[in-house]
């Protein structure tokens, strides 16, 4: 099970690397991995700890006739959390010979809005959202909104966001978590 999710986030990942490249050379484009934490709320808190939150995206930024960078980007993700049980709801699925298999998937688009000549951004998406709590999965779509800050470098682009993720999952209701990511992303 593990290595057909492993085999699915590789396959969003590079679908995410080919329409980065496949865009424009008169834009910015960067292909970006995010590492970060997962933190549950609303029913998600009820059998989750705070847990790993792993993803990729590429962002598309156009430039005009001058090169300058507009302040609007379009952005691919894809984001794997192998949500942390808390002890007792394991230990209760354990006891009844349940599987303890707790993962999320979620992949989708967003678009990042720039503060002009600032590191500050905005960021507003949706996702497709797939969550497997005690070997039974769920799947909805889930809004997305976030700020963070982004610095380029000379050959790479660093960020920091926190994104909080609202969904409509079936058969669960208030379904929340908040995502904080540091990222490392490179210009091509």
């Amino acid at each position: 099970m593990i290595h057909s999710r492993a085999q699915l986030l590789i396959t969003v990942l590079l679908i995410i690397a080919v329409v980065g490249m496949a865009a424009s050379a008169t834009a910015q484009t960067r292909l970006a991995l995010e590492a970060g934490a997962l933190f549950p709320t609303g029913s998600l808190k009820d059998n989750s700890n705070t847990s790993p939150f792993f993803g990729g995206r590429v962002e598309f930024q156009s430039t005009n006739a001058l090169g300058q960078v507009a302040v609007l980007s379009y952005i691919l993700r894809a984001g794997y959390s192998p949500l942390q049980l808390k002890d007792d709801v394991k230990a209760a699925l354990e006891a009844l010979g349940a599987s303890t298999s707790n993962w999320l998937f979620t992949g989708g688009g967003a678009i990042r809005v720039y503060a002009s000549e600032s590191p500050l951004f905005f960021s507003a998406g949706a996702n497709y959202l797939f969550i497997e709590t005690g070997g039974s999965g769920n799947s909805g779509v889930e809004g997305m909104i976030g700020v963070g800050l982004s610095k380029r470098g000379t050959s790479t682009v660093f960020g920091i966001e926190a994104r909080g993720h609202f969904s409509a999952v079936a058969n669960r209701d208030n379904f929340s978590y908040f995502t904080t990511v540091a990222t490392v992303g490179i210009p091509f």
